[in-house]
């Protein structure tokens, strides 16, 4: 299963606030096996899903996201959900540097 990771980078933001720094992970059992980052402009939904499903991804973790691009990036068959529920998964919840 690959799953992507949005991040809100300060750095970033001071470029375009539609700016983010996405990671990638590869999770096969109870391991990641590969992990990858790319930097993407949030501003155009079509990008985003044709990245999205460009490098296989099932499942997003993100701070914010409007109901609408959320409808859209569920319709081509990607699950969204809070960041705060990455601590629910047991692969990203131990790269966690703080559980507060």
């Amino acid at each position: 299963m690959r799953i992507a990771v949005f991040l809100v980078d300060i750095n970033l933001e001071y470029l375009s606030p539609d700016v983010t720094r996405v990671f990638f992970f590869d999770v096969d059992e109870n391991l990641i096996i590969s992990v990858g980052e790319e930097v993407l402009m949030l501003h155009d939904i079509h990008y985003l899903c044709l990245r999205m499903l460009g490098k296989k991804v099932e499942v997003i973790y993100i701070e914010q996201i409007s109901e609408s691009m959320k409808n859209q990036v569920e319709k081509i068959g990607i699950i969204v959900k809070p960041l705060k529920e990455i601590r629910n998964n047991p692969f990203l919840k131990a790269l966690l540097l703080s559980d507060d």
